[in-house]
């Protein structure tokens, strides 16, 4: 996972500066993987770290794509707990 901000995780846009490059002039919280993945997950509640962190593509490119796939799965899973809770599924 790198930072993401302006210059996009790259070292070369940093300039070498180390700050930039780890996000930490911009104030980013830690990353914890346990409330990533909730913050993925779950489309409703925001945590703010799916907006602060990115996967990184250069070391890991089907990280991107499983992202985008929790994403899914988060929104389709809601839509069925609403549609279960709303009575729209019913047991027959």
């Amino acid at each position: 996972m790198i930072p993401a901000f302006g210059c996009g995780g790259s070292w070369r846009a940093c300039n070498g500066d180390v700050a930039c490059f780890m996000g930490k002039e911009k104030g980013y919280p830690a990353f914890n993987p346990y409330i990533y993945s909730a913050d993925v997950l779950l489309p409703i509640v925001d945590f703010d770290m799916q907006d602060a962190w990115i996967p990184d593509e250069d070391k890991a490119p089907m990280v991107r794509a499983y992202m985008w796939l929790h994403i899914a799965l988060g929104w389709f899973f809601s839509l069925l707990a609403v549609a279960g809770f709303s009575g729209l599924i019913k047991p027959e």
